[in-house]
């Protein structure tokens, strides 16, 4: 007994087309049922690898592209960027001058933890005759609120880090323009108020003038710029809200 090669059924061995298909006697084999099976277990034993092929197409790759930013984010992280640099340079300065005034007793001990701030405890600092001294606003002097700047910074970098590896676009409570600016006309608002509040004016009249350092203007700037840069996303912005993959 012989069976039909595409339907497999059972075929005598003199009848010349399938019963059943039609199927010609010379595509019937005696294999039958065993034909069926052996050709049927390539196609299963393919399953799962090309399953795993289109689900291993279907991931999205993860690459650092700049292309994913514009010209805005690019004009953010920079800003962000060299204000992080700003921060290690000089915000703040005293200089020597002739006294006005004799301090009062608290005015005395301010002034002598200023000095332990700015020197860290060092005897050889405390007991300088330098003219003048400089410090950064990272500096133990200049108070500890001044590292929320360089927090912001970072976390408006890693954002842009991450915008710039993803190859879709990020689902988050506010738009892309938004976050950016918010976060950047924070940090350059704190930056506007730590180049105000300077903390070397304690000496001022006391045998010192205190005055803002390079660092505070140039920090200030481009904290200023990369804000702008947030406000140009906002003008960037495509209708379909989708960044280039």
């Amino acid at each position: 007994m012989a069976y039909c090669a595409n339907c497999g059924s059972e075929m005598p061995d003199d009848t010349r087309f399938c019963g059943r298909c039609g199927t010609p006697s010379q595509q019937v084999t005696a294999a039958g049922p065993a034909a069926d099976t052996a050709q049927s277990q390539p196609t299963q034993a393919a399953g799962p690898a090309a399953q795993a092929g289109r689900s291993g197409a279907a991931r999205p790759q993860l690459t650092f592209s700049l292309s994913r930013l514009r010209p805005g984010d690019l004009i953010a992280a920079g800003g962000s960027l060299l204000l992080l640099v700003t921060l290690f340079l000089p915000w703040y300065s005293a200089h020597e001058s002739q006294a006005t005034r004799t301090p009062s007793l608290a005015e005395v001990a301010r002034l002598e933890s200023l000095a332990v701030a700015i020197c860290g405890g060092k005897s050889a600092c405390l007991n300088s005759s330098a003219k003048s001294i400089s410090i950064s606003a990272l500096h133990g002097g200049a108070g500890g609120w001044r590292v929320l700047i360089l927090i912001l910074a970072l976390i408006t970098l890693a954002y842009l880090l991450v915008r710039a590896i993803l190859p879709g676009e990020l689902r988050l409570p506010v738009q892309h323009w938004q976050l950016v600016t918010g976060l950047m006309a924070v940090t350059a608002l704190l930056a506007f108020i730590a180049l105000l509040v300077t903390p070397l004016s304690a000496f001022n009249g006391l045998g010192a003038t205190a005055s803002v350092g390079i660092g505070a203007i140039l920090g200030l700037i481009v904290a200023v710029a990369a804000v702008a840069g947030g406000v140009l996303l906002r003008t960037e912005a495509a209708p379909a809200g989708l960044l280039p993959a």
